[in-house]
């Protein structure tokens, strides 16, 4: 099975296990910067916001990073790889085409997929006065009344909730049931096979998986 990946109007066509090769991931391709003699150079994200010097003699700035990713036609900013795939869906460039990513027939029903990329955590509220009247009792109680008045630390959360919904085509007969650890791991290598998740998996590979929903698309 061959893919094709696209990085900025470039496309790189080889088998799963090409474009899941690190050197394709991390590809970083040149900008480039015109001259007022009409050469054009290309330059790295390292050279944004400094000058190259051009064989005719003129110093040509190189514009800041955000300018480059414009003119390129990319967003000023680089996106995280969930943000990537949400505009990849709304687009309708996922999930592709309509060939199971298991056997590559034709299938009429996508497999929605739930990563769960990272968790937000709460810390339990903390009430000193009630533990120092659990412990001391009487004694307790009198030294809370006659303490400052203190403000109880409300409960904390912690990190970000990063939930991704990851549609692909996949035909049934590869689904195959099984257990619920059994389908992670149908699921986490199956989306391996798609590149765009695949580096998603790269960024979390702690990532919880589980199989979410069936649409058919008929």
């Amino acid at each position: 099975m061959s893919v094709s990946l696209t990085a900025r109007g470039v496309i790189i066509t080889g088998t799963v296990a090409q474009c899941k090769r690190r050197s394709i991931w991390r590809l970083v391709l040149p900008y480039q910067v015109p001259c007022d003699c009409g050469r054009t150079h290309e330059v790295t994200t390292s050279q944004a916001g400094g000058s190259i010097e051009c064989p005719c003699g003129q110093l040509v700035l190189v514009p800041r990073l955000s300018e480059l990713r414009v003119n390129a036609g990319e967003t000023a900013h680089r996106l995280s790889v969930p943000e990537r795939i949400g505009g990849m869906i709304k687009r309708g460039e996922l999930p592709g085409d309509t060939l199971c990513i298991g056997c590559g027939r034709n299938c009429d029903q996508t497999v929605w997929i739930k990563i769960q990329c990272e968790k937000a955590w709460s810390s339990e509220p903390t009430n000193k006065d009630g533990l120092a009247v659990s412990v001391l009792g009487w004694v307790g109680v009198l030294a809370v009344m006659l303490a400052p008045r203190r403000d109880y630390r409300a409960s904390e959360v912690h990190g970000r909730e990063i939930v991704v919904d990851a549609p692909i085509q996949w035909c049934s007969n590869c689904i195959a049931p099984g257990t619920t650890k059994i389908r992670s791991r149908r699921c986490r290598n199956a989306l391996r096979s798609v590149p765009i998740y695949c580096e998603l998996l790269r960024e979390y590979p702690s990532a919880e998986i589980s199989l979410d929903r069936v649409e058919s698309s008929r």
